[in-house]
């Protein structure tokens, strides 16, 4: 535990770190769209060139993946960290794993790209050998809802769809997660990665995922969780 004077010089480094996050974070963001505005050029320039020919042979057009405003997402995920870094949190690395299902909702559309409203509920989640407070490692296990997901995905047009997404929602896990931390807590992940469309309305996604858990200053300390982890997953559209 820590007296006040210490807690608000954690909750000052905390917060100073998460301005440099959201700086980076942003800068980021916007170096994505820039490489995909100009691949979507690119893109533009040599399909106008194929159409043609394409045409003539009666070939499949890149169009027959595109999505449309409205179409719904249904999908089935996992995910595993590798690395916790501490720009935000600040607490040892404990391996993650978690299982997701997705439902997503296109909710506009322009020649290029397409946003989605999403939300994913996860069954469960495993932090691995946590310190128990007694000096035993055991696994923690939670349950949670990211409800608040938008996704934007560019090339929308292409087989391959890069993307890039933010959430964020509430996590319940068996016991106090970090040691020094709540049960109950707020989580928001940042993703990027592609969706590999292996049919009109089917799609392999590949990305990563960084994940970040803390209470959000509800609790008398509040040292936060950070993953940085590969995402794999199979959704269906209709």
């Amino acid at each position: 535990m820590t007296d006040e004077g210490e807690y608000g010089k954690m909750r000052g480094a905390h917060v100073d770190r998460s301005c440099v996050a959201r700086s980076v974070l942003q800068a980021s963001l916007f170096f994505l769209i820039f490489v995909a505005l100009n691949t979507v050029q690119i893109r533009a320039q040599v399909s106008s060139g194929e159409s043609g020919s394409a045409a003539q042979s009666g070939a499949p057009s890149n169009g027959d993946y595109k999505l449309k405003r409205g179409d719904n997402e249904f999908g089935v995920w996992g995910a595993g960290s590798f690395d916790a870094p501490t720009l935000i949190g600040n607490t040892a690395y404990r391996p993650t794993a978690m299982l997701g299902l997705r439902y997503g909702r296109v909710v506009g559309t322009t020649d290029w790209a397409t946003f989605a409203y999403v939300v994913d509920v996860i069954p469960v989640q495993v932090v691995f050998d946590q310190e128990d407070g007694r000096g035993a490692r055991r696994n923690v296990y939670g349950v949670g809802v990211n409800y608040g997901g938008l996704k934007m995905s560019f090339l929308r047009r292409s087989r391959v769809k890069p993307f890039a997404g933010i959430s964020g929602g509430l996590i319940a896990y068996s016991r106090p997660v970090p040691l020094e931390g709540r049960k109950l807590n707020f989580t928001y992940s940042l993703d990027a990665g592609l969706d590999i469309f292996t049919g009109k309305k089917r799609a392999l996604t590949v990305g990563y995922k960084f994940y970040h858990v803390s209470n959000a200053f509800t609790g008398k300390t509040n040292i936060g969780t950070n993953d940085n982890m590969i995402n794999i997953g199979f959704s269906f559209f209709r």
